[in-house]
């Protein structure tokens, strides 16, 4: 009653992805899953040989540098130990057999003739600077393809990168981004801006004068956090960036155009996505 009535305090709007659009997004979730076992089962036998003082390199003729392998006194290394990283070594094979399976439908499936909504604006968003086809595939299977934006606060919302202000009586706290939302675009969010940003053209100087490039590291440091940009507002350096807005308002997510340079970044001038522009 409350609800119809117009009261919206107690209810909040949820948006389901569709069958197809969990079903697409397998591919690159598998491809990040067997990616943590390869660099799990690599781990694991440095590891194994660093117990005993021993490094060999994970190259093809490993298990002949193993069987020769000796420990600080000039004995070889112990037999159980010898067979279980023989074990590891074939399966990190298999990882890598895989992997290599995974990179060949990734390819197809982002082909040119391919006309879906995933293909279409995977394609694009990999013409970006700082932006491959992993990267890509991950932003438009998680959140472009399936689910319609209407600014950057939404998106910024859905993956986490939110504020989270903390106030009592006359004490006010910024306690850092949300984290709440899609945890895999947040932390891909965070390896991308400062990627973009070293790939950028530098700019002559800033409004106040002052030489800089676009590495700046107030810049990349807006980026990361919203509370920095407005701690620096109140300082007197009025720069229209932060998190959201800088990574997410150009019509593409987390990638600057080239020549960002003013207060204000510009729209990407390239081909259009299939899904809804941020605004």
């Amino acid at each position: 009653m409350n609800a119809a009535a117009g009261d919206r305090r107690g209810w909040h709007e949820l948006r389901v992805p569709s069958v197809q659009a969990e079903d697409d997004r397998q591919l690159q979730r598998e491809w990040d899953a067997v990616r943590e076992d390869h660099t799990r089962v690599r781990n694991r036998i440095h590891g194994l040989l660093a117990t005993q003082g021993v490094r060999v390199k994970l190259t093809a003729d490993f298990l002949e540098q193993l069987r020769g392998a000796q420990l600080w006194d000039g004995t070889l290394l112990p037999a159980e130990l010898v067979a279980r990283l023989e074990r590891d070594w074939t399966q990190l094979q298999h990882v890598d057999d895989r992997l290599t399976r995974l990179k060949e439908l990734r390819q197809a499936r982002v082909a040119p003739d391919r006309t879906d909504v995933v293909a279409t604006q995977t394609r694009h968003l990999a013409e970006l600077k700082g932006i491959g086809v992993n990267s890509a595939l991950t932003l438009s299977t998680e959140l472009f393809a399936w689910r319609g934006f209407a600014n950057g606060r939404e998106v910024g919302a859905i993956i986490g990168l939110t504020p989270s202000p903390y106030r009592s009586d006359q004490r006010m706290v910024e306690q850092g981004i949300s984290r709440a939302g899609n945890r895999r675009v947040r932390a891909l969010a965070h390896a991308l801006v400062p990627s973009a940003l070293r790939q950028t053209r530098p700019c002559a100087t800033n409004r106040h004068g002052r030489g800089r490039s676009e590495t700046d590291d107030r810049v990349v440091a807006a980026c990361r956090n919203r509370h920095t940009t407005g701690r620096r507002r109140s300082e007197g350096v009025t720069r229209d960036v932060d998190h959201v807005d800088v990574c997410l308002s150009w019509g593409a997510p987390l990638v600057p155009p080239p020549g960002f340079c003013g207060n204000r970044p510009k729209r990407w001038s390239g081909a259009p996505l299939q899904s809804p522009r941020v605004d």
